[in-house]
């Protein structure tokens, strides 16, 4: 199987420091983009990619996205190395416990150091591991699937009117988030059933899906579009939040 790499983090228009943070199964990314092929096994395969929106003052968010990735990704490269195959459970023990003891840290850098104080950031991961196809989400950030022209969101957005109505407040008022709160929890999918050949996966910050509707996403990526084209629209539309994209098409 053949995997195209197309990964992208632009600072937008509006804000000074980009928060976002993305790992793009090969190297950390931000303020720049990067594209590249895989040919695997996809038996044998164990990658991670993903997308971290931080938040919080003084630069904390910029931190905070920063820590959460280059720290999962750590542990998770331990997992991956090791001979032994997780099941679907332990993988999901897994980021259950990760993401925890992550949210954990950020929270007492917050404690440390009142310039933190509510640092936090989405997340939202696609991992291949072993024939298997998986999402784990907290937050807003989102993974889309694009098949026959069509364009679908397979995560559920962690804010107030996504999880109990607009009655509720804001679309951008997020619910559920590593740091920044009391408490996290993750969504933990097997998408394997929902993904095969031909399939274009995409994984984004809400900096993308505030300024471009799914309909205008859809219509891009069937003119072949880029992460730089998606960024390049939602610049034109305003840009008022940073905006990191991963597009992985997966070939026979």
């Amino acid at each position: 199987m053949i995997i195209n790499i197309d990964s992208i983090s632009n600072v937008g228009l509006v804000r000074k420091n980009n928060e976002d943070f993305i790992f793009d199964g090969a190297r950390f990314i931000r303020d720049d983009k990067h594209n590249y092929s895989l040919s695997v096994e996809i038996d044998k395969t164990k990658i991670m990619f993903a997308v971290a929106d931080g938040m919080g003052g003084h630069n904390a968010g910029e931190l905070a996205s920063e820590i959460l990735l280059t720290e999962l990704n750590g542990s998770l490269s331990n997992i991956f190395r090791d001979s032994n195959i997780l099941s679907q459970y332990e993988l999901k023990a897994f980021f259950d416990t990760e993401i925890k003891r992550i949210h954990n840290m950020l929270i007492q850098e917050g404690i440390n150091d009142p310039n933190k104080y509510g640092m936090g950031s989405t997340f939202i991961g696609f991992i291949i591991y072993m024939g298997n196809f998986y999402s784990v989400n907290a937050g807003d950030s989102r993974l889309y699937r694009m098949r026959d022209g069509y364009l679908k969101q397979l995560s559920k957005d962690h804010s107030y009117s996504s999880m109990f109505g607009n009655e509720r407040g804001s679309s951008h008022l997020i619910y559920n988030a590593v740091g920044g709160g009391d408490r996290v929890f993750i969504d933990f999918t097997n998408l394997t059933s929902k993904i095969g050949a031909g399939d274009i996966i995409l994984l984004c910050s809400d900096g993308l899906t505030d300024m471009l509707e799914d309909d205008t996403i859809e219509e891009i990526l069937n003119d072949d579009g880029t992460t730089f084209d998606l960024v390049n629209s939602a610049l034109q539309r305003g840009g008022v939040d940073n905006i990191s994209v991963i597009k992985l098409e997966i070939l026979e």
